[in-house]
């Protein structure tokens, strides 16, 4: 996947994070396309592998795909949106 556009969309308010410390929680947003043709199992596979990996920090969101471009949003803490991304 080749990342086209990031967009923070807001910082939402403290929440009690891991371990009762309070920490913000972000959204954000992003476009990308395939650089392969891709089917359902393909796109499948993408969303299981991401929920599987997401679920142990704390990450949650939705991935729409359509004509080779993905829309994402995921939202989590700060920190651990850097981390998947970075």
């Amino acid at each position: 996947l080749k990342a086209e556009r990031f967009v923070y969309l807001c910082r939402l308010p403290l929440r009690a994070g891991r371990g009762g410390r309070r920490s913000v929680l972000r959204q954000m947003v992003y476009t990308s396309v395939a650089t392969d043709a891709m089917d359902q199992a393909d796109v499948f596979s993408i969303v299981q592998q991401s929920a599987s990996n997401n679920m142990s920090r704390d990450i949650t969101g939705f991935l729409i795909y359509g004509e080779g471009k993905f829309l994402q949003l995921i939202e989590g803490e700060e920190g651990s949106l850097r981390h998947l991304l970075g």
